[in-house]
């Protein structure tokens, strides 16, 4: 009966509904309409969670929260993961969420974090405090025809070993989109993509902060932020590497750091 639930998930927690045969998504479609904020975190030692996806109800969460978990789309780290069908969030049905909050959280092993298929509406999708690596073709966000997103941010979070085009949401545009005091590094494998695609013409309002942007790792054809004719952003106190390298349209209002992501990073 309660409208507030949080499920905590222990150490050495088992998905049984994830076999590397037939993974399963997670699905929330059916839980009691009751709910209206529902929080799934760790106990505090970021245990680790498998799964192909996160299904949520259609209409009935007005809040839906991961916290403190190490997710995976598969287990083991290689080049398999960026060609699977997973999406932490991306159901293939109606979805519609006031807000969705991923924070604390290790991510990993994707083919995309979140897709927002037709269908799909969020008003708010925050991602906080993240470690996030090797995802595939749909990459951080993708959004496509008939999904509808209002209000994008990733703030204090870790992104690299990224395929393509990190932020794609040309079909469905966000109203506002923020990065804020975070470091992208190795990004970019595949030839002629973008850091975000808004598409030939947008009204978004795009903000940077306080980010340092190491290596593209396709240095030759990596794209910068597409947003048509006239589209501006602001950049405030950002950075990029030396071999963060991109071709028209660039990155710009970012300050030039001399050495490159190897000099500047501890361990990149």
């Amino acid at each position: 009966s309660a409208s507030d639930v949080t499920v905590i998930v222990p150490a050495g927690y088992t998905n049984p509904e994830f076999t590397a045969a037939t993974p399963l998504p997670i699905s929330l479609i059916s839980i009691p309409a009751v709910i209206k904020n529902l929080t799934i975190q760790g106990d505090g030692s970021n245990p680790t969670v498998l799964t192909p996806t996160f299904n949520l109800p259609a209409t009935s969460l007005t809040s839906f929260t991961l916290k403190n978990l190490t997710l995976k789309g598969i287990e083991d780290d290689g080049t398999t993961a960026l060609i699977l069908s997973n999406y932490l969030i991306g159901g293939s049905s109606a979805e519609a969420v006031a807000t969705v909050n991923i924070t604390g959280c290790s991510i990993a092993n994707f083919r995309g974090i979140v897709r927002m298929r037709t269908g799909v509406n969020f008003t708010n999708l925050n991602v906080d405090n993240c470690i996030i690596r090797n995802t595939g073709s749909y990459c951080l966000l993708v959004t496509e025809a008939n999904s509808t997103i209002g209000n994008y941010a990733i703030r204090n979070s870790t992104v690299y070993g990224t395929n393509t085009s990190l932020f794609g949401v040309s079909a469905s545009l966000p109203t506002t989109f923020t990065i804020s005091d975070c470091t992208f590094d190795n990004i970019i494998f595949a030839a002629g993509k973008y850091f975000i695609d808004f598409g030939a013409g947008t009204t978004t309002a795009l903000t940077i902060s306080n980010t340092i942007i190491g290596k593209t790792a396709n240095a030759a054809a990596v794209k910068g932020i597409r947003g048509g004719t006239g589209f501006t952003y602001t950049v405030n106190n950002s950075y990029i590497t030396s071999d963060c390298l991109t071709a028209s349209p660039a990155l710009t209002g970012f300050t030039a750091y001399a050495n490159t992501a190897a000099t500047l990073f501890k361990t990149p």
